[in-house]
């Protein structure tokens, strides 16, 4: 069961989110930060700011899928 335990939590660190979302190795995941993260790379990535609605789907994805690797359903 442990074994299963640190897997998953080395999955966690391979995920590209973590470079899209801005998060190195060493970096603290909690839903906060995962958020504050989200938020300020929207405000430079969102279509209506001059960012590209490329850009934007990609810091979606990255969202959507941390949000899953952590089974965290209570993130917006």
């Amino acid at each position: 069961m442990m074994e299963r335990a640190f897997k998953g939590f080395t999955a966690l660190a391979e995920h590209p989110w973590r470079r899209t979302l801005g998060f190195e190795n060493g970096d603290e995941v909690s839903r906060d930060a995962i958020e504050r993260r989200y938020r300020e790379k929207a405000k430079v990535a969102h279509p209506d700011v001059g960012g590209s609605d490329e850009a934007f789907r990609e810091l979606a994805r990255a969202r959507e899928a941390v949000r899953l690797a952590r089974g965290d359903s209570s993130l917006p």
